[in-house]
């Protein structure tokens, strides 16, 4: 009877560590997931945010400095980049009322930046070049308005860090409150050990206390001593059970150490990557500039002066590709995404469509092009699901470095005749803003779309020019 009893103790408090074990695992896992999918995403939208803002200030002032509209690029880009961002971050933030607030406040300084500075500043050097009375007062303002714009966007990452270490934080208390679950259970189990007869000693006492003295060392924090089954049946039950429990937390504290040390990494990839856009290509901008200014006062020199700002070129573009790594180190490919799209849709379909790639996909399509890809394709096999009732789904998607080019082809019914509903027009739609074309073609074997659209070089793969003039930055 008294071995039942401590064997029932013993159980007992078994199963109260594995639901505080289990209580723990959830609490990490949640924590996890509002870390991966809301604060680290959101951390490096903040970031790519500065970035953009950063990338326009930097095209309008080579603006003024010049009056070529070349330097416009990347202000004009950047407005597309900024919205996008500003949406993106809206959603990432829907939780969290403070950070709604300071993205609010983000977005009104760069509508003040962009409407009290940037567009004024770009109409006045466009009715002619500024004097430099002119040029001091606008920098100043619009730097003052910049430096407003810069300190918002810091109080956004700061919030973000914040957010992201409380989420660690809570991992961590919810593993911490397994192990003072543990060390409890333990002293609970030698107590009751410890007033057992000397009957059950010889039959109990000594797996017992090979399996406390595993369990103690466990709850102490030696998560690497392994929790060996011997004794009675109950007690290699306890055993393993109490393995897979000290797994799971070996399994968690991995995870928690993996998480920290990817932020860690992931901020000091972006620090590098702003500091170096931030000050050594704007050096060496303004060193290409200086080059070319020499090369147009002194004609003589004027080769020597090609070279050195040819180097300057060469310089720049490594030191672009560099970040470009830093940035985007840990993304998904075109291609990833492609395949995942494909495969999600053969569960709708009831079979796996067939892919196929042609070309330098992954290399024309940029982090734009790629989510409007990713949209139509999607829409498009939608679309089969749908309406096709087809038994055979084939995608083929091609790039040669002047066109990118989306073809879905099924031998289904299609749309039957019928108007062209919402998913067409958008499809359409979005080729129209791009430049291409959109095309749905009905036959007796099947129905295809053909969604085509222009690709640009990338800046990198541009010569410099052969008149000496400082390329822009993107």
């Amino acid at each position: 009877m008294l071995a039942t009893t401590l064997v029932a103790v013993l159980v007992a408090l078994l199963l109260v560590n594995a639901g505080a074990a289990l209580y723990a695992r959830i609490r990490v896992a949640r924590a996890q997931t509002t870390l991966d999918q809301h604060w680290l995403a959101a951390q490096t939208a903040t970031s790519h945010l500065l970035s953009t803002y950063v990338d326009e200030e930097t095209g309008v002032r080579g603006f003024l400095l010049t009056g070529n509209p070349v330097f416009l690029q990347p202000y004009t880009r950047g407005e597309v980049r900024a919205a996008d961002l500003h949406h993106q971050l809206a959603a990432l933030l829907a939780a969290d009322t403070t950070g709604r607030t300071l993205l609010r406040h983000v977005v009104a300084a760069y509508a003040a930046w962009r409407d009290r500075s940037a567009l004024p500043e770009i109409a006045a050097r466009r009715a002619g070049p500024l004097s430099q009375a002119q040029m001091n007062t606008t920098v100043l303002e619009g730097k003052a308005l910049f430096d407003s714009l810069r300190s918002q966007v810091a109080g956004l990452a700061g919030r973000m860090t914040f957010l992201i270490r409380s989420a660690l934080r809570s991992s961590a208390s919810a593993q911490a409150l397994a192990d003072v679950v543990t060390a409890v259970t333990v002293a609970l189990a030698l107590l009751a050990a410890t007033l057992a007869l000397p009957a059950t000693r010889r039959i109990l006492t000594r797996p017992l206390e090979r399996l406390l003295a595993q369990m103690t060392r466990v709850a102490g924090g030696d998560y690497t001593q392994a929790i060996e089954p011997s004794g009675a049946a109950e007690l290699v039950a306890m055993a393993r059970a109490a393995e897979q429990m000290r797994e799971s937390l070996l399994e968690h504290s991995a995870e928690l150490v993996r998480a920290q040390r990817t932020l860690t990494l992931r901020g000091e990839r972006d620090r590098v990557a702003a500091d170096l856009h931030d000050r050594s290509i704007q050096r060496m901008f303004g060193l290409g500039l200086s080059l070319s200014s020499l090369a147009k006062r002194h004609p003589d020199l004027a080769p020597t002066f090609v070279r050195l700002i040819d180097e300057t070129d060469r310089g720049i573009r490594e030191l672009r590709g560099i970040i470009f790594n830093l940035s985007h180190e840990g993304e998904t490919t075109v291609r990833r995404g492609i395949d995942e799209v494909v495969r999600d849709s053969a569960r709708a379909l009831g079979f796996t469509p067939e892919l196929e790639v042609l070309g330098p996909v992954d290399h024309v399509a940029d982090e734009a092009l790629t989510r409007e890809l990713l949209a139509v394709l999607r829409e498009g096999l939608s679309n089969v699901v749908r309406h096709a009732q087809a038994s055979a789904v084939k995608v083929t998607i091609s790039a040669d470095g002047h066109d990118l080019r989306l073809v879905v082809a099924d031998d289904g019914i299609g749309l039957s005749g019928g108007p062209r509903g919402h998913g067409t027009r958008n499809m359409a739609a979005r080729a129209a803003r791009l430049g291409g074309s959109f095309e749905l073609r009905t036959g007796v074997d099947g129905v295809s779309i053909e969604w085509c659209v222009p690709v640009a070089p990338r800046p990198d793969d541009r010569p410099p020019g052969s008149d000496g003039n400082y390329p822009p930055d993107p």
